[in-house]
């Protein structure tokens, strides 16, 4: 009676084809090995900065709340209070950037991808504490601004970092390094890795070089970021937009004006 399961001599046989295989896999995979550990890196920081913005604003934002609420007996001093300790704040980031590094100025986006395009410099050592603290102090004077466009400088600025702690010289490895970043710090913002790797491929698409390397190291560089934040703030949603599940069919149509009208505003 013969039996239908392989031989220790196939099974072996088995082994080695497979192992041959990934072998000729990792061969044909001409991605160097230093840009993707250094597009972990990139991820890891970018995460890791961008989540300490966000606790650093949100704690700038309750301390001012909370201390406009002591005076909420008297209405006058409420209004002082507020408006005072909102134009402190505003002021610090403006004295940051306006004295230290005038590039940390408005959204960081611009700068970014100027950056990419090799036309503008990147002094990482001042942006990055220039726009870290003039950040705090502009979101946390309530002003109507986001965490997009600083998270988004404050990576590519870890990205530039990277690179030159790493010594690296060539020019394809240090912009991929530097859009790394970018879109690491976009998805520590929001916890949305899509939105970091759609936002250099599509935003960014006439400055981003696009090849298989700088492809990876985007991936690499975004999923540690997200690991990052989601280590340290649960895997929820920042805005929870809720779930439509039961659509009814007649109602699709609705929803293709509705993109319509998105399209054209």
């Amino acid at each position: 009676m013969k039996s239908d399961s392989p031989s220790f001599e196939e099974q072996q046989f088995t082994r080695a084809q497979h192992r041959v295989s990934i072998r000729r896999l990792l061969n044909r995979d001409k991605t160097p090995l230093a840009i993707l550990l250094a597009a972990a890196v990139v991820g890891t920081l970018a995460g890791l900065v961008g989540v300490a913005f966000e606790k650093a604003v949100n704690a700038v934002l309750n301390w001012r709340v909370g201390t406009v609420a002591g005076f909420a007996d008297s209405e006058w001093l409420v209004w002082v209070w507020a408006f005072g300790l909102s134009a402190l704040f505003a002021m610090v980031g403006y004295f940051l950037v306006r004295k230290f590094a005038p590039e940390a100025g408005g959204s960081g986006i611009p700068e970014i991808e100027g950056a990419l395009e090799e036309l503008r410099p990147v002094r990482w050592w001042r942006v990055i504490p220039v726009k870290f603290i003039g950040g705090m102090g502009t979101l946390g004077a309530g002003m109507v601004l986001g965490r997009e466009g600083p998270t988004v400088q404050l990576g590519g600025n870890v990205g530039r970092m990277v690179g030159d702690l790493f010594r690296m010289r060539s020019a394809e490895a240090r912009h991929t390094l530097l859009a790394t970043g970018a879109a690491a710090g976009l998805s520590a913002a929001f916890n949305a890795p899509l939105a970091g790797i759609l936002f250099i491929i599509e935003e960014m698409r006439a400055q981003f070089r696009y090849n298989l390397i700088s492809i990876k190291a985007v991936f690499t560089g975004v999923i540690m970021s997200s690991i990052v934040f989601r280590l340290f703030n649960g895997e929820g949603a920042v805005i929870e937009v809720g779930k439509l599940t039961n659509a009814p069919v007649n109602t699709l149509w609705l929803y293709l004006i509705l993109g319509m009208i998105f399209g054209v505003v």
